[in-house]
């Protein structure tokens, strides 16, 4: 585990922020976990773990509302006053900053990705949205010049024009996934990246036929590579330091995918 940034003393009396012995061990574990799958088979391996490890997340959303949690990419201690938690689902409910849980899981698998916010500066950045927390938080840390934010909408983007798009639970809004991820790659220069959430049924390789409300399952990784990307995986993200947390499972799943040479 991670050495806990100042302000966020992991050492501290457990029964000061309301953790019962039995309940240290499985807190600790979601302190900073990060895992990565390129298979639904590698992640149905690790599921009844992380099932498992859900029932511990309303502790863990009381040590981050109790000590406050740590920004990613801008590493800025949001002290507790700052953080509002309206819901028990976390993963949409846990908001600080203008973020809330789903977009700081972009934003660390940004700072796996990239490193910092300068290397991010240099990048042509395409946001799926333009009125939201993330864009906010993206134009105050890294200005306009290079960040287009438009709506996710069937309209084609620009051949080869961004580094990076983002996309926080908009991809394949308004038109089929395949088609969304097609405009996606052709978008995107050489070596470029897409990091997304969407809604994934993620207890199934496959969604049932039948199934109308869109939600991909793991054949979600086909997607990508029959659509011509290099190299695709989803991560699973759940970190208490960081404010990033869900309800079903213990943290966010993230995709990303890059683009060949």
């Amino acid at each position: 585990m991670d050495a806990p940034p100042h302000g966020l003393d992991t050492a501290a009396d457990p029964t000061a922020v309301g953790l019962t012995p039995g309940a240290i061990e499985g807190v600790i574990a979601l302190h900073d976990q990060r895992r990565s799958y390129a298979s639904f088979a590698a992640f149905e391996d690790d599921l009844p773990q992380l099932l498992s490890a859900a029932r511990w997340l309303d502790h863990c959303a009381e040590v981050t509302r109790l000590l406050g949690l740590v920004e990613p990419l801008s590493a800025e201690h949001l002290p507790p006053e700052t953080i509002r938690i309206t819901a028990p689902s976390y993963r949409e409910s846990l908001q600080a900053n203008g973020l809330i849980s789903r977009q700081r899981a972009l934003l660390l698998v940004l700072e796996q990705a990239y490193g910092d916010l300068p290397a991010l500066g240099e990048l042509e950045v395409c946001l799926a949205e333009a009125g939201t927390g993330l864009a906010q938080w993206w134009r105050l840390r890294l200005g306009e010049e290079r960040l287009v934010c438009r709506p996710a909408e069937p309209a084609p983007l620009p051949a080869e024009r961004f580094d990076l798009l983002l996309c926080s639970d908009l991809l394949g809004a308004g038109e089929p996934l395949e088609g969304a991820l097609a405009s996606a790659l052709a978008a995107l220069r050489p070596q470029g990246r897409l990091v997304a959430t969407c809604p994934l049924d993620f207890q199934r390789e496959r969604a049932p036929a039948e199934a109308r409300d869109g939600i991909p399952g793991w054949e979600l990784l086909r997607q990508l590579r029959e659509t011509g990307f290099s190299r695709g995986c989803i991560h699973h993200i759940a970190s208490w330091k960081h404010g990033v947390l869900a309800r079903s499972l213990p943290g966010v799943l993230v995709i990303e995918a890059q683009k060949g040479a």
